[in-house]
């Protein structure tokens, strides 16, 4: 019996990794209402592309205006081991980091991104806003899903997501966020991550002119849901403006496992 019971975990846990992995070859961006999203939601999510959710709540509280009004986070670090400052962010953004911003690092770590969701009560937010929304895009075996929250200050250049979706939601500024083909990443210099698509020359790798993005305008209100594995970055209009953004990730017990690696 318990045999039985190990071959029948083992084969489901090899169905779940086989479509974990699965990619479109190439990008095709799908668009809905967000009023009417948990009517198409769970039907286009298997289409395995993009999805942009116009006309969503997003919360105030991730803007500039609003978070001077939170004195407490003033000297909320964006670096670990770095003295610079939300403050110095919201009042003097094209100062903050400025040789990384050329190159699209994250102005905000990652771990710090997430402790700042929690100062700002945006789990509880997420979860009580969106909690139809996420448990849609869990589909079956919610159970075994979870949620993470975190928040992005300014952009960063190209990354590869591992959680089964990531929700980047827009609170202030306009964004460019670009979405290269699975068909160009051969293409893409060795190292690719935190650049942006459209700075990579001929110096960066010989084959530039074969790299496919596609770039996707957002501004505060519009969510884009991204697939597993899909390579994307997020750029802000301009560094010199107050940028930023809530993320969903969205994880599986497989997933979970990948960011451990």
């Amino acid at each position: 019996m318990l045999v039985e019971v190990f071959l029948t975990l083992c084969v489901l846990f090899f169905i779940s990794v086989w479509f974990y992995s699965q990619r479109r070859e190439s990008i095709e961006i799908l668009q809905v209402e967000f009023s009417n999203s948990l009517l198409t939601l769970h039907e286009l999510l298997q289409e395995s592309q993009p999805i942009i959710l116009r006309g969503c709540p997003f919360p105030k509280i991730l803007t500039r205006m609003k978070l001077s009004e939170v004195p407490r986070l003033n000297e909320f670090p964006l670096r670990i081991g770095s003295s610079t400052t939300l403050e110095t962010y919201r009042n003097h953004t094209g100062n903050t980091f400025p040789d990384d911003q050329a190159v699209g690092i994250p102005i905000l770590d990652t771990s710090l991104s997430r402790t700042l969701a929690k100062e700002l009560a945006m789990d509880t937010w997420v979860n009580h806003t969106y909690s139809e929304f996420i448990t849609e895009l869990s589909g079956y075996f919610s159970i075994f899903k979870s949620t993470r929250i975190s928040t992005i200050l300014g952009g960063y250049g190209m990354v590869r997501p591992t959680s089964l979706y990531t929700c980047i939601l827009v609170t202030e500024g306009t964004y460019t966020v670009s979405l290269v083909n699975k068909r160009s990443e051969q293409f893409l210099p060795s190292a690719w991550t935190y650049r942006y698509p459209p700075s990579l020359t001929v110096n960066d790798t010989p084959l530039v002119g074969e790299i496919q993005f596609i770039d996707i305008i957002l501004r505060a209100g519009t969510m884009i849901i991204i697939p597993c594995h899909t390579i994307y970055s997020i750029c802000p209009k301009s560094i010199d403006s107050f940028h930023a953004a809530t993320v969903i990730e969205l994880d599986s017990p497989i997933s979970n496992l990948a960011h451990l690696f």
